[in-house]
């Protein structure tokens, strides 16, 4: 599934947040030419993505998580885009991401 989602050019993303899922969810993500987060998953930030993170700090990283600098002028045009929505998400830890009823 992940592999014909990637060749048909869809947005994949690998998440695990448990301690020591850092190297395996970057490992992962690099050989499907998709996204990873190791970090703290923010609830509700794929459905109502625009809504929950439209007022948070914007990064931009390489492909190597390496920070790029911006300009005035870029990060201006950045910030009017709608949060990009994966078409697959890879969730390692499935259970810690879970919402409790």
């Amino acid at each position: 599934i992940v592999s014909s989602m990637c060749a048909q050019g869809g947005l994949v993303l690998f998440v695990g947040t448990r301690p020591g899922q850092q190297h395996a969810v970057v490992q992962a993500a690099q050989l499907a030419g998709a996204c990873h987060l190791f970090d703290e998953w923010v609830p509700g930030s794929i459905t109502n993505g625009q809504q929950i993170l439209g007022h948070c700090r914007l990064k931009l990283v390489d492909d190597q998580d390496r920070d790029v600098p911006t300009t005035t002028v870029l990060r201006a045009s950045l910030v009017d885009q709608p949060a990009l929505r994966p078409d697959l998400v890879v969730c390692l830890n499935m259970l810690e991401n879970y919402p409790v009823a």
